[in-house]
């Protein structure tokens, strides 16, 4: 994990001058650093300002080369020092007035001009006097290494004998330099030196191949009962033990962690394991569409209080796509050098979190002072907050952040994340459809996992052939991968799905027509039984059915027609008194009743033609 420098500070002394620390960054502002500068000095007279009585002031100015240049080719803040340095004063843009400054030095720090930094203005460097620092001679890089922070997490227990001590100082090295390098031809020549300098100082003869291919690790987190502060450094004599340990504090983490996901290579994976396992709380920022500068720094200040009022183990997160706008790396910058951020407290707000530090300022016996209680603040905050930043190195966006911003790195230290190898592939792969429902069957697994791992590599190969005839690069990572299996599992549940679909709807048919057919059968067998039967009935009913002849016909439409008449002469007699209407009525029913006779005496005689009488 990275984390703030705590040696970056430039301690107070008890007695003497007091220090006034001004960190420039690469939007700092002449605003900014007139107000950096004067918030720590008094007003003497009407126009002049200075140290406090008896004192003398000091400057530091930390680092030159930060502010980038303006589109009018010019470094306000640069420019305001020299005015500053120059004339010994500074004008006050509100009073428009002259201010003279009394009883201040200044100290400025910078990198040489022919490292990639940015140009200073040599009407600036006038003004002081240069010392420029030699290169560190071989015997304070020796004692540099000496006193490597991982070297001094040994415990007597492991460290036993001078192969272990070299292990671990295998270790240590590699994970400090080893891990920055991006060359394979580097880190061939990184372990060529280890070599040669274990053979020199610990009489052991490892070649490079043995190092590059089993290059030892030290951990402290195998017994996950152990306490955090009774942990013991230890190296990893099994890589299936450690494989298994991340496992289960994965899949503890899980049950904690909601928002735990796959990510790219794994780098925000990595990072909540890690503070899940150094029992670390994790701040991740809650980015949206309206989140601005004010927001952000609204989390820096719960980190911060978090951090250094609770006294907190605390890991900042910060993915690519939080950095919404260029100024959040201006602020995390500040904190990687020196772990202060300029201006983030109001005076209430930074009041109120002296006041809960009362008790534990008392109980570490530090000073009451408003300017040792917000030191004993800073001191904690570095102490418990650690900032990773995962970040996409493709492109020229990195480069450019890295130019202007070189705490990224200076102040960090690097993990690489690269491609996946092949068993990770594999596990990954297992894993995942071991989980999944879809396959059940141990025989399609075995055959499906180096399927996809051999898709995945085929298509690295491609995409170098596609990199070499466009000249465009496309990148393909784990993320990648685990996206293609999770589209195949999701396509062949679907075609599953959908089969088992379309054959329980064949089944439903072919029930449907068994039953319709083993119906029609029971109904022909039926019929051939009850057939005779049937005959039999008909017969007897023709038998026993009177016969009705043609006269017999006749007669009956005569007999109707009869009663017809009979009924209209009835209606007739019922008017006694007909009127003329009533009279025209009748008339024309006696009509219609006449020429329906008619039309009964011509059907009779139709009958009688077409079928004569024996």
């Amino acid at each position: 994990l990275s984390s703030v420098r705590e040696d970056s500070d430039v301690d107070e002394p008890s007695s003497g001058p007091f220090i006034c620390k001004l960190q420039l960054g690469a939007r700092t502002t002449a605003a900014q650093t007139k107000s950096l500068i004067t918030e720590k000095l008094i007003l003497k007279s009407k126009d002049v300002i200075g140290a406090p009585q008896s004192q003398q002031a000091l400057l530091f100015i930390d680092d030159l080369n930060m502010p980038i240049t303006e589109i009018y080719g010019s470094k306000p803040p640069l420019e305001f020092i020299r005015q500053f340095v120059e004339l010994g004063g500074f004008y006050d843009t509100k009073h428009l007035e002259w201010k003279h400054v009394q009883d201040i030095a200044t100290v400025a720090c910078c990198t040489p001009l022919n490292v990639g930094s940015n140009e200073i203005s040599t009407r600036l460097l006038s003004h002081f006097c240069i010392l420029v620092l030699p290169a560190t001679s071989l015997q304070s890089l020796q004692r540099i290494f000496q006193v490597l922070e991982g070297l001094l997490q040994a415990h007597k227990s492991v460290i036993v004998s001078k192969e272990t001590t070299a292990l671990l100082f295998m270790h240590e090295s590699t994970r400090i330099f080893h891990d920055r390098l991006v060359d394979l031809a580097e880190k061939e020549t990184f372990y060529q030196f280890l070599s040669n300098e274990l053979n020199n100082y610990f009489k052991i003869s490892w070649t490079k191949e043995k190092l590059m291919e089993e290059s030892p690790i030290f951990v402290d987190f195998l017994d996950y009962t152990v306490p955090l502060d009774k942990r013991i450094y230890r190296n990893v004599t099994s890589q299936k033990v450690l494989l298994l340990t991340l496992e289960e504090y994965y899949l503890r983490m899980q049950t904690k962690e909601s928002e735990i996901g796959w990510n790219g290579n794994g780098k925000a994976t990595c990072a909540s394991l890690a503070s899940y396992i150094s029992e670390c709380s994790i701040y991740r920022l809650s980015t949206s569409y309206n989140y601005t500068f004010a927001h952000f720094q609204e989390d820096i200040k719960k980190v911060y209080k978090q951090a250094g009022a609770e006294g907190r183990r605390t890991i900042l997160l910060i993915t690519d796509s939080d950095i919404i706008q260029e100024s959040f790396l201006e602020v995390l910058s500040c904190i990687l050098k020196s772990g202060q951020v300029p201006h983030l407290f109001e005076k209430d707000e930074l009041n109120n979190i002296i006041e809960s530090l009362t008790s534990v300022s008392e109980m570490a016996k530090e000073s009451n002072k408003l300017d040792d209680m917000y030191s004993f603040f800073l001191q904690r905050v570095r102490h418990n907050l650690h900032i990773v930043l995962t970040i996409n190195p493709t492109g020229l966006v990195f480069r450019q952040y890295l130019q202007i911003y070189p705490a990224i790195v200076n102040c960090c230290t690097v993990d690489w994340y690269e491609n996946w190898p092949e068993e990770a592939l594999c596990h990954v792969a297992k894993s995942y459809f071991s989980q999944s429902e879809t396959f059940r069957n141990e025989n399609v697994k075995d055959t499906l996992i180096p399927m996809t791992v051999n898709i995945h590599k085929n298509v690295s190969i491609i995409i170098e052939k596609y990199l070499k005839e466009t000249k465009r690069h496309y990148y393909i990572t784990p993320k990648s991968y685990l996206q293609f299996i999770n589209t195949f599992s999701t396509m062949l549940r679907t075609t599953k799905e959908k089969m088992l679909s379309e054959r329980a709807c064949y089944h439903s048919g072919l029930t449907k027509i068994l039953d319709g057919t083993s119906q029609i059968a029971d109904m022909q067998d039926e019929l051939l039984v009850l057939g005779p039967q049937i005959e039999s009935k008909s017969k007897t009913q023709l038998l026993t059915k009177p016969k009705i002849t043609l006269k017999e016909a006749i007669e009956a439409l005569d007999v109707e027609a009869s009663q017809k008449s009979a009924e209209a002469m009835r209606k007739m007699n019922r008017t006694a008194q007909p009127t003329p209407k009533k009279t025209a009525a009748v008339h024309h029913e006696d009509l219609k009743s006449k020429s329906e006779l008619d039309d009964n005496e011509e059907i009779d005689q139709l009958c009688t033609e077409r079928h004569p009488k024996n």
